[in-house]
């Protein structure tokens, strides 16, 4: 929740709950035990934040605030927390300087950051939040793949997660994970495999801050929001006493807030919430896969779209180019007179040329003249205008034309 000044020149704060379930009341929400108003969050502001708190644990019980794996006789086993790293920072070192190094084996110059992944266990909801901005940057296989990373349950699976991360080439999704390698108590503090904690502690408690989340809303119900800083702390004082004495009343009388509030009662509604969940998830999935595919056909279809225009409009550039070389071909071929008459050329064709054979004359009886004898001529090759003119006859009777016979030539017979 965060609350602000009436007059809006204030910053504003926001207002930190510390909260814890009372399993032996039963009540519907979880109690809240600190509250703090603050308008920026660092590490220091946190340790001092929590060294005050052990300072009033300390004073009312006599005991540190009872963490299991650093003070003897603790029966707190983790602590949920956001992936604040200012947070985490300044709770580690404040258990550091109470624990009790004899009992824990841990010594107190240890680095804070080492000793997160024996207690701290990150929301897995804070955790996957990010990871809903990726829908729309990779498929929907991908998308489950990187929603199942808090499930990882080897350092090879590990490895093999943070290739294909990195194999993506999305800049955003690689920053993501690059942030949880280089802060090193990240990935054991949310990832059972890479934790510290053993096996029964781990499946034995939460992995969300759903009951921190559950009693800020109530808070926020009863309260309200955006109001000034001495409102909000009056109404929460309110708020708590009533929580205070109800807690009282039932220790009292042995009367239970809620009676269907059995830790095996609240697991099995958790149960039937994430198996409905699941479905939804499950049903998402597949629409959103179904919606990829259908949307790449559609860019497919697309694609073959935009080809096929820019294969028509290169045909029509080619038909209108060669249209326009096809009339100035005619328009060379075309004459006019001096008044603008446009007269069709008349175009001669030429006539084949037939190849002239010779002539075989061949003897025959020559006819009688005044200077020759009856006697045989000797045969001679002449061309056919030769022949014509040199061979002695008296009339056209006397020579014998033999047409049709041969393609391309003429042959003549004479006697």
């Amino acid at each position: 929740m965060s609350s602000r000044w009436a007059a809006g020149a204030r910053p504003r704060l926001n207002e930190w709950e510390l909260t814890i379930f009372a399993k032996v009341v039963q009540r519907v929400t979880a109690a809240s035990l600190v509250r703090g108003y603050i308008s920026g969050a660092s590490a220091d502001f946190f340790e001092h934040l929590f060294d005050e708190l052990q300072r009033m644990k300390l004073m009312f019980t006599g005991r540190p605030i009872p963490f299991k794996k650093f003070v003897r006789g603790g029966n707190l086993l983790v602590t949920n927390l956001d992936m604040d790293t200012a947070q985490v920072l300044g709770l580690c070192r404040s258990v550091l300087k109470f624990s009790d190094p004899k009992y824990s084996g841990i010594p107190k110059d240890t680095n804070p950051e080492d000793i997160a992944p024996m207690f701290i266990k990150i929301c897995w909801r804070h955790a996957k939040e990010p990871v809903h901005d990726f829908r729309s940057l990779v498929s929907a296989a991908d998308f489950a793949q990187l929603m199942d990373f808090v499930y990882i349950d080897s350092k090879e699976k590990l490895k093999a997660f943070s290739s294909f991360v990195y194999g993506l080439g999305v800049k955003k999704i690689s920053d993501w994970w690059r942030h949880k390698e280089i802060n090193e108590w990240i990935i054991p503090c949310f990832i059972k495999s890479q934790s510290r904690l053993t096996e029964n502690e781990w499946d034995s408690t939460p992995s969300t801050t759903n009951n921190n989340e559950a009693q800020h809303h109530h808070t926020n119900t009863l309260a309200g929001v955006k109001l000034t800083p001495v409102e909000a702390l009056e109404r929460r004082r309110y708020i708590d006493q009533n929580t205070a004495e109800e807690i009282e009343m039932s220790l009292r009388t042995g009367i239970l807030v809620h009676t269907n509030n059995e830790m095996s009662q609240r697991m099995s509604r958790n149960t039937q919430r994430q198996s409905a969940t699941a479905q939804k998830a499950q049903d998402s999935y597949a629409a959103a896969d179904l919606a990829h595919q259908l949307q790449l056909q559609i860019e497919a279809e697309a694609e073959k779209q935009r080809l096929s225009k820019e294969t028509s409009k290169a045909l029509k550039a080619q038909l209108k180019e060669s249209k326009a070389k096809s009339g100035k071909a005619r328009k060379a071929d075309l004459t006019a007179s001096s008044s603008g008459r446009v007269k069709a050329g008349r175009g001669r064709r030429a006539s084949p040329s037939l190849p002239v054979q010779s002539l075989d004359i061949e003897d025959s009886p020559a006819a009688p003249t005044s200077s020759t004898a009856a006697s045989e001529l000797p045969a001679m090759e002449l061309s056919n205008a030769q022949a014509l003119a040199v061979l002695p006859f008296h009339g056209v009777d006397d020579i014998l034309f033999d047409f049709g016979m041969y393609t391309g030539g003429v042959r003549t017979d004479c006697e």
